[in-house]
């Protein structure tokens, strides 16, 4: 018997790159402080909209 195409395929999907240093590079570094900076921002618009809504009901 054959094997089938799926048999012969490796799943590389469950495999993770793993890099020889633990640092971050100056990339990944920068997109977390934007990735930070704005869902803070975001976070804080939210509150104070939902405590301004609030405030004005009563």
């Amino acid at each position: 018997d054959r094997p089938t195409k799926r048999a012969r395929r490796r799943t590389t999907t469950s495999r993770r790159r793993t890099r020889k240093s633990g640092r971050q590079s100056v990339t990944e570094t920068a997109i977390k402080s934007v990735v930070r900076s704005v869902s803070t921002q975001l976070g804080r618009a939210l509150i104070r909209g939902i405590l301004g809504s609030l405030k004005r009901g009563f």
